[in-house]
């Protein structure tokens, strides 16, 4: 009897895991519908304990992690979104972004502490060194909306027992520790002409209780262009050798002017550029800097940036897989892309039931060139669930020359789906 009781309870468990529903990709972004109705926030999950030492030896990353199944991933992002506050904090109409990593937390007094946000990258070869190996190591699900610039949570989660470890409320950013150093950068405008020259204040504000030495000051702060899975820099200013002590609220700052040359000195290329923080020594480790908010800037082509939207709804079909080319909109702040596909399968969406798992590993990928030129990455398509398919939409590409002919743009992978859907776009 008690055999048969413990293959009914099997069976029962084994049907629960096969018909989990979740959302997400723990590569790229996944972007859909939310329901309407405000979900006011209750109060955080309670933190579960801190690991024994047997604990941590089966989760250490120099033992060796196991990465996380796509099955894992779905319902990692469905328990993230289950939770009160990505519910009050996703319960306007817009669209939003999930991703999968992982995130390091060092416990004291049985509550959790300093965070480290990593991704696979990071811990393929063992801990970085700037975690504590003290640290224990969650699988983490980061959300947020599609508007840039807005809040988002982190949320650790135990792989074991499923439970919410933590939930961080940040401004996007790839560091969720909490340094005693605010800091942020000002530019006098957003766009410049080529070779206009570009200064930035630089201002760091002391927001503890207690005095802080920044060392090394300056810090590294570099000029970065964005790429299609990371930010190539394209200018250093080098760390100082001295260090600066602030008193609690004291700011200090100081100006850099950059001359809109990379590292070889050599004029860059018009399209958008990003700011980026180096590292500061923060007790006995060093620590990542992040700025308040984004500092993004535009340089335009010598040309001038072409303003038009050209209506396409042309479809390429690659293996039964059909794409349409809706629209490209141009303006002096970037080009826009609008596609749509139905994949093969397609399950519409059903608030608040989410598609299952299998619908989410839909990266979308393309590249554009002009006039038969360069490949430049576009990088990977926003996603919009819709009740007949898949909206895309890529956004925040470079602007297009005055006097561009044509342009072709190439989506070269959705999901486990490879092809080549390419459109040829006229713009005379």
């Amino acid at each position: 009897m008690r055999k048969l009781a413990i293959l009914v309870i099997s069976m029962l468990i084994l049907a629960l895991l096969v018909g989990t529903v979740g959302c997400g990709d723990g590569n790229g972004t996944s972007i859909m519908d939310l329901p309407t109705t405000p979900v006011p926030a209750t109060q955080p999950p309670q933190p579960t304990l801190p690991p024994t030492d047997e604990d941590q030896k089966e989760v250490s990353i120099g033992q060796g992690m196991a990465p996380l199944t796509d099955r894992e991933q779905a319902q990692l992002i469905q328990i993230a979104l289950d939770t009160p506050e990505a519910k009050a904090l996703l319960a306007d109409d817009s669209a939003y972004w999930t991703r999968v990593g992982w995130i390091g937390i060092v416990w004291r007094d049985s509550k959790p502490g300093e965070w480290w946000s990593l991704t696979n990258e990071q811990i393929a070869h063992g801990l970085p060194e700037f975690v504590p190996t003290s640290a224990r190591i969650y699988p983490g699900v980061s959300l947020g909306l599609e508007e840039p610039g807005r809040m988002q949570l982190a949320i650790a989660i135990d792989r074991k027992t499923q439970e919410v470890v933590d939930v961080q409320l940040q401004p996007p950013g790839p560091s969720l520790i909490p340094l005693p150093v605010k800091v942020d950068a000002a530019i006098a405008k957003n766009i410049y002409l080529p070779g206009e020259e570009i200064e930035i204040e630089l201002s760091f504000k002391n927001v503890s209780s207690e005095p802080f030495q920044i060392e090394p000051f300056p810090p590294l702060i570099q000029v970065q262009r964005p790429r299609q899975y990371q930010y190539e820099p394209v200018r250093s200013f080098p760390e100082g050798t001295g260090t600066k002590s602030l008193d609690p609220g004291e700011v200090t700052s100081y100006t850099l002017t950059w001359d809109q040359r990379d590292s070889q000195q050599e004029p860059v290329a018009y399209g958008y550029y990003y700011l980026d923080p180096g590292l500061i020594q923060f007790g006995d480790r060093s620590m990542k800097l992040n700025f308040v908010s984004s500092v993004k800037l535009l340089i335009l082509p010598a040309e001038g940036a072409m303003e038009k939207t050209v209506e396409m709804y042309k479809s390429q079909t690659v293996d039964g897989n059909t794409f349409t080319l809706q629209r490209v909109e141009l303006s002096t702040l970037g080009m826009e892309v609008y596609a749509f596909n139905t994949p093969p399968d397609y399950i519409p969406p059903q608030h608040p039931i989410l598609p299952p798992p299998t619908i989410h590993r839909l990266d979308t990928y393309a590249h554009y060139a002009l006039d038969g030129g360069l490949t430049k990455d576009a990088g990977s398509s926003g996603i919009r669930f819709l009740e007949n398919g898949i909206r895309h939409h890529w956004q925040h590409l470079d602007p297009i020359p005055n006097g561009t002919k044509e342009l072709t743009f190439i989506i070269t992978q959705l999901g486990d789906w490879e092809g080549r859907w390419e459109f040829h776009v006229p713009l005379e």
